[in-house]
């Protein structure tokens, strides 16, 4: 990612967040930094299957819109 100058990747096509991590959720959003773990955001439904995936990722579970909880990750990182 470095070498492509990005900070973030951010994946929202729900097959490439399955390959990615193994979630099969319907509704999800991966961010991934080229340093630390990526970083999942989902709802409620998916609570419960999300935390297979902690290991591996860091899981956000969304009580409202998106857009903030996705962006909160890449607002607190340090650059």
């Amino acid at each position: 990612m470095e070498a492509a100058s990005v900070d973030y990747l951010l994946v929202t096509n729900l097959p490439d967040i399955a390959y990615l991590t193994g979630f099969m959720g319907s509704s999800a959003v991966l961010i991934v930094s080229p340093t630390g773990k990526p970083t999942l955001v989902t709802d409620g439904r998916y609570a419960e299957a999300s935390q297979a995936l902690r290991p591996v990722t860091k899981v956000v579970i969304r009580t409202g819109p998106i857009l903030p909880r996705v962006a909160a990750p890449i607002a607190d990182a340090e650059y």
